[in-house]
């Protein structure tokens, strides 16, 4: 019964959001190069980004270009290593 009594106080909490784009801008005529590992891995299949890569250049202090790419290597059970150029975004 207590507890019963326990769970009609408690109140669901959580942190703040995760911010997984960064929302600034690194400021005008300026450059921000971020790179990064990546990788997923699946039964018989693992993908790796080495490196990714996300270029930023600010236009004034409120817009940027950004450019996110990288190369891609593919290795699946019974086959080789393959490679390309991953996904290509300029948004």
């Amino acid at each position: 019964m207590s507890l019963a009594c326990a769970v009609r106080f408690a109140f669901g909490q959580g942190g703040p959001p995760m911010i997984t784009d960064d929302p600034g801008t690194p400021g005008n005529g300026k450059w921000e190069n971020n790179f990064a590992i990546a990788f997923e891995h699946r039964p018989d299949e693992t993908t790796y980004d080495v490196p990714a890569i996300d270029l930023n250049y600010g236009v004034g202090e409120h817009i940027q270009f950004t450019l996110q790419t990288g190369p891609v290597l593919l290795k699946r059970s019974g086959n080789g290593l393959i490679g390309g150029l991953g996904a290509t975004e300029a948004p």
